[in-house]
């Protein structure tokens, strides 16, 4: 009898066999790449800095700080004609720096100034022929019940703060969950040429035993039933090593569409899935610094809806201004005798606002009421959903590394169990029937220990991603 020389091969994939190979890429140049090139990313990358750019927007509306210069000419025959005047001429200027808070308060400080020439009438004499005047001031107002008392301004700048924070925070987590896409489909090209590069060998194998049995039979020393399910496994190695080929190639297609290059290009290619899967499960361990970005959006929206709840309430319209004015008046002949400023006016006054549809502004308040309440809710939601979730991927992650450990020494197992059995059949002692059944089992103990490092990588990645992010950037 002829000994058959079947190869067992261990899980040792080498990079780059498959279906072609480019330049190989780590993860972290991958990612770079993606966020140069893929339009969806560079989307989201120009939605956040522009929900940046509307934080500090708001910040700038609610808080003014405005400098207002102005100047006019008047060339006047009209005016003066009662005083004996032919001509006025007059050149102006104002100017102004105004400053608004949160507690609206309003300062503003500035001031004007003129100068004025006299043309007269034929015959008139003029005891001066021009006049100059100078006004510095400064100026307050204020909000006394729905600002100083209530805050209704804080309240509602606030609001408008959390809102924007909220909307920054959502598109945060939008790109977190393109990034856990993208490093899914790197790893499941490298996975996928893995599995190729086995199905490969799996199917050299199952070849190997059909070519064994048809000499067997033909030397009419083996059965045709053992012929049949050589052949029968052999085919179904044909098959899967087509599907893992297909799978491949779909991989490819997804990671180049990550990458904006051609669907079909070799451009780039991957590292190698086991070395890569080992540093994972030697250097890698799972955290959590930060809270998930979608939760801290709920938690945002549920600030802004209180704040928007508390500033309904005194916001009904009803107000007390206290307005004041200090103004330095100087006027003369020439213009250093407006500079003694020697003429103040004092402005004092209150203004009272009272708005006459109460029964409809209470409706108002309590939709602000209920919109509170249910943001709150939501927020409590996302808080104990994230907690689920984080619990969720740190048992993952254990029972990941035990299961890993676990699919190997299965695998170690059935590698031996194959390679007794084929010693067996060399000898007799055993049927092609055994023989198949341990290839299967070592199959699916190889692919076990391939999904197992897949959903170990995947998981560290969640984790890095999700819970390990800087929010205080993204707020700034």
């Amino acid at each position: 009898m002829k000994r058959i020389k079947l190869c067992v091969v261990a899980v040792i994939i080498l990079s780059g066999v498959g279906l072609g190979q480019g330049e190989i890429i780590s993860l972290d140049r991958y990612m770079a790449l993606v966020e140069k090139n893929n339009p969806q990313m560079q989307a989201i990358l120009a939605q956040i800095e522009a929900a940046k750019n509307n934080l500090a927007a708001t910040q700038r509306a609610v808080e003014p700080f405005v400098l207002s210069v102005s100047g006019n000419y008047t060339d006047d025959t009209y005016s003066g004609f009662n005083q004996g005047l032919d001509k006025v001429k007059t050149t102006a200027f104002s100017g102004s720096v105004t400053k608004q808070f949160m507690t609206g308060t309003g300062i503003t400080v500035g001031g004007t100034t003129s100068n004025s020439a006299y043309t007269p009438l034929q015959d008139v004499i003029l005891l001066n022929d021009g006049n100059s005047t100078l006004a510095p001031f400064v100026s307050l107002q204020q909000s006394l019940w729905k600002d100083l008392v209530f805050g209704s301004s804080y309240y509602t700048i606030q609001a408008s703060k959390a809102s924007m924070k909220a909307a920054l925070y959502n598109l945060e987590y939008a790109k977190q969950q393109f990034i856990i896409g993208a490093k899914n489909v790197y790893w499941n090209l490298s996975y996928a040429k893995t599995n190729t590069v086995y199905r490969e060998a799996s199917l050299k194998r199952y070849q190997q035993l059909l070519e064994w049995n048809q000499r067997r039979v033909q030397l009419d020393l083996g059965e045709r039933a053992d012929l049949l399910q050589a052949q029968a496994s052999q085919k179904t190695g044909q098959l899967n090593f087509m599907v893992a080929q297909q799978n491949e190639r779909q991989a490819r297609r997804a990671f180049n569409q990550f990458l904006n290059v051609d669907s079909d290009s070799n451009q780039y290619d991957t590292v190698g899935f086991e070395a890569g899967a080992q540093v994972y499960l030697v250097t890698k361990d799972i955290s959590k610094k930060s809270m998930r970005a979608d939760t801290l959006a709920a938690v945002e929206t549920a600030k802004a809806a209180e704040f928007s709840q508390k500033a309904s309430k005194n916001n009904a319209g009803m107000d007390i201004v206290l307005s004041g004015r200090y103004t330095a008046n100087g006027s003369g002949i020439t213009f250093s005798d407006a500079q003694k400023v020697d003429k103040p006016v004092y402005t004092i006054g209150v203004t009272l606002s009272l708005p006459l549809d109460f029964i409809r502004w209470n409706k108002v308040v309590k939709s602000y009421e209920q919109n509170a309440i249910a943001a709150q809710k939501s927020a409590d939601s996302a808080l104990a959903q994230e907690k689920t979730d984080w619990d969720n991927l740190l048992d993952s992650w254990k029972n990941d590394i035990a299961q890993l450990g676990m699919a190997k020494e299965v695998q170690d197992y059935y590698q031996r169990y194959v390679e007794e059995n084929r010693h067996l059949l060399q000898r007799g002692r055993t049927t092609t029937n055994l023989l198949i059944q341990s290839e299967e089992a070592l199959d699916s103990a190889a692919l076990a220990v391939f999904g197992a490092s897949l959903t170990l990588i995947m998981d560290y990645e969640k984790s890095n991603t999700y819970y390990n992010w800087q929010k205080e950037e993204a707020a700034k």
